[in-house]
């Protein structure tokens, strides 16, 4: 056992663990600076939330700073279909954000599109509800044809269903993307900042920086599906996934996706999944 450990253990059993991460954190000059703030990286799944959240959190380690999904009933009673315990984070976590989201001075929300197509098959290798642990065993095939049972509008659901729903935003009120490569929108004490996933090692840490006032140099890579044990079957089924040209159409006429990606890039993904 190390020093640090034991001292960590010593403090558990004097119940002085708690005390003395209060008076670190009240020690920080970071907390003091956004002591009024709330900062949520508030995102649907696989798009990159998870590694631009820790590297916030690594710059405001004592900070109000929380990486979450879902904030309203309609997702959280889904999230119960795939952890129906007490302890479904997804249910924790909004229980503890709602009360500082209704008591924050100031909220900084970052939020991030990513292509469609992408979410749904890095969905499947991250929380496989249907192959669960057997997903490595299963034919790629196989987990293509489930995939395209799942429609693809997750993202308009979920910008309309939670963040949306949240901030109150008009969707014809967020400026064009492609203009500064990101987008920031205000309403009341809450400012959103709109990134894409596919800039995210481009553009992203300057334009965190700037929103949130931090230097931060680099993104760290965090829950990447592209370095787990099931990468090769990922990549086959990304190199092998395609979709005819009128599912393809209707996918990227989703309002979300043609407000934030320009139709370059639209031509581009329907070519990288088409039949």
């Amino acid at each position: 056992m190390t020093i640090r450990k034991g001292l960590i253990n010593v403090l558990d059993i004097l119940q002085l663990k708690d005390k003395l991460k209060i008076l670190i954190r009240f020690s920080s000059k970071s907390y003091w600076r956004n002591k009024n703030n709330l900062i949520l990286i508030y995102t649907s799944g696989k798009v990159g939330g998870t590694s631009t959240s820790q590297t916030i959190k690594q710059k405001l380690r004592h900070s109000n700073v929380y990486h979450l999904h879902y904030l309203f009933d309609l997702w959280l009673n889904e999230t119960k279909n795939w952890d129906a315990s007490e302890n479904n984070m997804w249910i924790r976590q909004s229980k503890l954000v709602w009360p500082l989201i209704k008591t924050s001075k100031n909220i900084k929300i970052v939020t991030i599109v990513r292509d469609p197509i992408a979410i749904h098959i890095s969905g499947e290798f991250e929380n496989s509800i249907n192959f669960g642990d057997d997903l490595i065993n299963v034919d790629e095939n196989t987990i293509i044809e489930f995939i395209k049972t799942k429609g693809f509008y997750y993202p308009t659901r979920w910008f309309n269903e939670e963040l949306f729903k949240l901030v109150e935003i008009d969707f014809h009120d967020i400026p064009v993307y492609e203009k500064h490569k990101m987008n920031v929108v205000m309403h009341k004490n809450v400012a959103v900042l709109f990134l894409k996933f596919e800039d995210l090692n481009t553009y992203g840490t300057k334009h965190l920086s700037e929103f949130l006032k931090i230097d931060i140099k680099q993104l760290l890579r965090k829950n990447m599906t592209s370095n787990k044990p099931t990468k090769d079957l990922y990549k086959r089924v990304v190199e092998n996934f395609g979709l005819p040209k009128n599912e393809l159409n209707a996918i990227y006429n989703q309002p979300v996706i043609q407000k934030f990606y320009s139709e370059k890039e639209i031509i581009a993904f329907k070519k990288k999944w088409a039949n």
